[in-house]
């Protein structure tokens, strides 16, 4: 089976930017999250940047910082002028980390990584989902 085929939704190149740490059970340990930057996103992973190695298997809190990904919610829909839109958060799981093939990134480490969703509210992934598949058609009208 290949990539594209394992692949159900759609999955776009965006320089969103997130947020992410390693998942402690609460009460046994808490790390400051670290700022990343999207290279592509899914409704059920992301594959990002970020200067942290991780090892595969690694679970992790990520918060994307995505526009109006909320405004594609079920339900009561605020204002959308007067509402400032939440992170979509979700607990992931590295499914690799690879050093970034960079000439620029030399002195500094940066990594690239690929995680796959396993706790995400569904609402919340249903929403991000349309919200991306909007953004795919804008992008292809565009190109």
């Amino acid at each position: 089976m290949t990539i594209k085929e394992r692949r159900n939704y759609e999955r776009i190149d965006v320089p969103f930017k997130l947020l992410h740490a390693p998942f402690f059970f609460p009460g046994i340990k808490n790390e400051e999250l670290i700022p990343g930057e999207i290279l592509n996103v899914s409704a059920i992973g992301v594959f990002f940047k970020t200067t942290r190695l991780y090892e595969p298997g690694t679970l992790v809190r990520i918060e994307i910082k995505m526009g109006s990904w909320d405004n594609y919610k079920n339900g009561f829909q605020p204002f959308k002028y007067l509402y400032r839109s939440e992170p979509f958060v979700v607990l992931g799981q590295v499914m690799r980390c690879t050093k970034e093939p960079s000439e620029e990134n030399i002195k500094e480490n940066h990594f690239q990584v690929a995680v796959k969703y396993i706790s995400v509210d569904e609402g919340h992934q249903s929403a991000v989902a349309k919200f991306i598949q909007k953004l795919a058609k804008k992008n292809k009208v565009m190109a």
